[in-house]
């Protein structure tokens, strides 16, 4: 990505990329838009099941899910970037649900 940025720059010319890789890019481009519905870069987090993947580690995948969504992780991702770049290069947005094959579900009940 760094690369298009400087390709972009050298010609003067529109790219796409990520905040924080155009936030730690050295050049004179600007930003045009930074915010739409329709340019989000949306993560998911899924913990499988280890009936079907034997060799997964279940519990550390969901106390990562469940560590991403306290106010201590939220916070960090929320501060990320704002020391070195003045602004922070990422934003979190949790939903407690999941979409399958068949739709949209509700929120997985753990033990």
């Amino acid at each position: 990505m760094g690369q298009t940025l400087t390709v972009a720059d050298e010609k003067q010319a529109y790219t796409i990329s990520d905040k924080a890789t155009f936030l730690a890019h050295e050049d004179s481009l600007s930003m045009l838009l930074e915010e739409t519905d329709d340019m989000k870069n949306t993560y998911s987090m899924i913990v499988v099941t280890a009936e079907r993947f034997a060799d997964s580690n279940v519990k550390g995948a969901q106390a990562f899910v469940d560590w991403i969504a306290t106010d201590e992780a939220r916070q960090m991702i929320a501060e990320y970037g704002k020391a070195e770049y003045g602004e922070a290069c990422s934003s979190i947005s949790i939903k407690n649900t999941f979409t399958s094959r068949r739709g949209t579900c509700p929120p997985l009940l753990h033990k």
